[in-house]
């Protein structure tokens, strides 16, 4: 809520965040000025990863049981590094893990995904930056 609020108001009316404006940046259209739909598609777009794991958290929705053997897991991670037992995977903790951790681990990979695409994309958009029509560009001599 007050996020999301504060992203869309600081790129609609000054066309920055405080982040953004501390590193001499501000966002614009590549095809036209940025518009309220815009902003709200970026800002999904951006933080889809983040809101859907606070949901998952919330409503507490764990990983399929069955699927991932933690128990399996632990013993391969501790073979690894050479232990028998890692305290923060014993059995007190695999239930927290199960309804947290993993299925936002999963979450992770596709999300970051979207921001390294600005390092293979020609005119360095992430993902959101694609999607919305947008670009953040150095803010030269504005302030």
């Amino acid at each position: 809520g007050l996020l999301g609020t504060y992203y869309i108001v600081s790129h609609r009316f000054w066309q920055r965040t405080v982040g953004k404006r501390m590193l001499g940046l501000k966002l614009q259209g590549t095809d036209r000025a940025v518009t309220l739909p815009r902003l709200l598609l970026r800002f999904v777009v951006e933080f889809w990863a983040p809101l859907m794991a606070g949901a998952m958290i919330s409503l507490e929705i764990g990983s399929a049981s069955g699927v991932v053997s933690l128990g399996a897991a632990t013993d391969q991670l501790g073979a690894m590094v050479g232990v028998t037992k890692i305290p923060v995977l014993e059995e007190a903790t695999q239930p927290l893990l199960r309804r947290l951790l993993l299925p936002n681990a999963m979450l992770v990979v596709p999300w970051v995904a979207g921001f390294v695409l600005a390092l293979f994309d020609d005119n360095r958009q992430a993902l959101h930056d694609r999607a919305s029509h947008t670009k953040v560009v150095y803010a030269v001599g504005e302030d």
